[in-house]
């Protein structure tokens, strides 16, 4: 499996390949953030 993943990610990328992956690794992130955000506390609806 490790070497599958190593096979992957030494391949040959474009760059709109590597935009596209950076994007949704961010998007990933910004999702992840804001579900999470309500049990951690931190997340208000209203802006001040």
């Amino acid at each position: 499996m490790l070497e599958k993943i190593k096979e992957f990610l030494h391949q040959d990328w474009t760059m709109t390949e590597k935009t596209l992956l950076i994007a949704d690794l961010l998007l990933a992130g910004v999702l992840i953030g804001w579900l999470t955000a309500p049990f951690k506390g931190d997340y208000s609806v209203t802006m001040y």
